[in-house]
C-alpha cells in the first residue's frame, strides 16, 4: 500500500463510523454467545474478578505478606484485575476473531477490521461492570471515591487505545501465523508481573518506575488508583510515556492490519 499512516487511519475511522450499527450488532452477539447456556450468565463478569481478587489476596497478603501501600487490598487488587482482564480477554478474543468468523466475510461484504474491534467492544461491558463493583468496594472498604475520579476518563482512553492497537495487530498476524497465540500467551504471563495488578507503582524502585510506566495498561491502572482513591493527579512525567506508547500501538495496529489485510485471501 502506498497510503500514508494518517490516510489509512482516517479511512479506517470513516469506514467504521459508517458501519457502527454492524459493530454494535457483532459485539452484542459476542456477549450473548459468551453467556448463553451459562448458569450465572452476565454475573460472571462480577464473580470472576472478585474470585481472582480473593485468590490474590490470600497468596500475596497472607502467604507472601505483600503490603497494599495504604489501600485496602481488595480495592488495590480489584482495580488491577479489572484492567488486566479487560486487556487480556479483549486481545485474546480479537486474536481469533477473523479466523473463526471467516464465514461472515464470505457471505457479507463487511470490513474485516470490524471483527476484532467487535471483540474489544464486547469486553467493555465487563470493564464497565467491574468499574461499578470497584466503586462499591471503595465505598464499603474505604477509602471512598475522591473528587479527582474524573482522571479515570483519560485513563480509559489510554487503556482502550492500547488494547485496540494490540488487538488489531495480533488479529492480523494470527491469520498468517497460527502460532501467534502461543507467543501472546507467553507475553501475557510475563506482562502480568510487569503490570501493577497485584502491587502499587509506588512500591517499585524509582529507577525502574518509568520503565514500568511505558506500559499503557500500567499507566491506566496507576492513573485510575491515583484519581479514584488517592485524590491526586499523577505528574505528567508518569502518565505521558504510557500515553505516547498507547498512541503508537494504536497507529501501528491500524496500519499493520490494513496492510496485512490484502494477504488474508491467500490463507483463509
Amino acid at each position: 500500500m502506498s497510503e500514508t499512516a494518517p490516510v489509512v487511519i482516517f479511512t479506517h475511522g470513516a469506514s467504521l463510523l459508517e458501519r457502527r450499527g454492524l459493530l454494535y450488532a457483532l459485539a452484542g452477539r459476542d456477549i450473548r454467545a459468551r453467556y448463553r447456556q451459562s448458569f450465572l450468565g452476565i454475573y460472571w463478569a462480577i464473580l470472576n474478578p472478585i474470585l481472582q481478587t480473593a485468590v490474590y489476596a490470600l497468596v500475596f497478603t497472607r502467604l507472601l505478606r505483600v503490603g497494599s501501600e495504604g489501600l485496602p487490598f481488595v480495592v488495590l487488587y480489584f482495580s488491577g484485575v479489572a484492567w488486566w482482564n479487560f486487556f487480556s480477554t479483549a486481545v485474546t478474543g480479537a486474536m481469533g476473531s477473523v479466523v473463526s468468523q471467516v464465514h461472515l466475510l464470505e457471505k457479507n461484504r463487511i470490513p474485516v477490521e470490524v471483527l476484532p474491534l467487535a471483540a474489544v467492544l464486547a469486553r467493555t461491558l465487563d470493564l464497565a461492570i467491574s468499574g461499578v463493583v470497584l466503586v462499591a468496594l471503595a465505598l464499603w472498604f474505604g477509602p471512598g471515591v475522591a473528587p479527582t475520579a474524573w482522571l479515570v476518563a483519560p485513563m480509559l482512553i489510554v487503556g482502550t487505545a492500547a488494547t485496540v492497537g494490540v488487538s488489531l495487530l495480533v488479529a492480523a498476524l494470527n491469520v498468517r501465523y497460527r502460532d501467534v497465540s502461543q507467543l501472546v500467551n507467553l507475553v501475557f504471563t510475563l506482562g502480568f508481573f510487569l503490570t501493577p495488578v497485584v502491587y502499587d507503582v509506588a512500591s517499585v524502585p524509582e529507577r525502574w518506575r518509568m520503565w514500568l510506566l511505558l506500559n499503557p495498561i500500567a499507566t491506566a491502572i496507576h492513573g485510575t488508583r491515583a484519581g479514584m482513591f488517592a485524590g491526586t493527579v499523577p505528574p505528567l512525567a508518569e502518565v505521558l510515556p504510557g500515553t505516547l506508547v498507547a498512541v503508537v500501538l494504536l497507529v501501528a495496529g491500524i496500519v499493520a492490519f490494513r496492510r496485512l489485510q490484502a494477504t488474508f485471501t491467500e490463507v483463509l
